[in-house]
């Protein structure tokens, strides 16, 4: 609600901006951002075309919100056009290759995500966000291998860092390692503020392991889908233990 209230009140200071200044670009580019945040969709777009680029950058900015508004409404192939224009147009903008890989792992195209994050990456070696993506694009590739190796710099940086861990603990998992998924996942839950889907990652491994000890698996589930009530995966297992 607080988030909502605050894109509210951007878009309405936005909104007066883009009328005071009509041609300033970054008033009506922040207004439809606003909008689109708060997925008031036809009227981003309304800014949106409302918005004359004078430049290649502006052009792929432009580009960039259109390819939101496109994967917000399910028009994925276009929203990944989109994307793809934005991040040719500015490639060494992050935000556009990390919703252009995003696109890619939520269509299941995980090998055009992990070439457009490598080659970012190579642009941005410190960006962890680039770096977890391309981690998770791995993991789903069946590339466990290339997944925990990255996960394993990210944690040589910075080892408080918790999202390297349920990357790992994910991958693997999926490479059926449930003795090293078991260990990470573990690890995490011990400390503040750990991912849910680490008790489902810790439950799997604990099932697997030892199916005939279920009190301890059953634990972790119940736990995983209290704070995730709708997760399929959380509640498949829990039927089957």
């Amino acid at each position: 609600l607080g988030q909502h209230d605050m894109l509210q009140d951007a878009a309405a200071m936005f909104d007066k901006c883009s009328q005071r200044f009509p041609s300033l670009f970054e008033a009506r580019y922040n207004l439809a951002l606003a909008r689109i945040g708060l997925r008031d969709y036809p009227p981003a777009q309304k800014t949106l075309d409302s918005i004359s680029s004078t430049s290649a950058r502006e052009t792929a900015a432009k580009q960039y919100l259109q390819g939101k508004i496109y994967s917000a409404t399910g028009r994925v192939a276009e929203a990944r056009q989109s994307l793809e224009n934005a991040y040719h147009g500015n490639p060494d903008e992050e935000n556009y290759v990390l919703d252009l890989a995003l696109l890619d792992i939520r269509s299941s195209a995980y090998l055009p995500a992990i070439e457009v994050l490598e080659l970012s990456l190579a642009r941005h070696p410190e960006s962890e966000d680039l770096a977890i993506e391309l981690a998770l694009s791995n993991a789903l590739a069946g590339r466990q291998a290339e997944a925990l190796s990255v996960c394993r710099k990210l944690l040589g940086r910075n080892p408080r860092l918790p999202t390297p861990r349920l990357v790992a603990a994910f991958a693997y998992c999926l490479a059926v390692d449930y003795k090293d998924c078991e260990a990470e996942a573990s690890a995490r839950l011990s400390l503040p503020d750990a991912n849910p889907y680490l008790h489902y990652l810790f439950a799997e491994a604990l099932w697997n392991s030892n199916p005939v000890d279920s009190s301890k698996p059953l634990a972790e589930l119940n736990a995983a889908v209290k704070a995730m009530p709708s997760c399929r995966a959380c509640l498949l297992l829990r039927s089957r233990v």
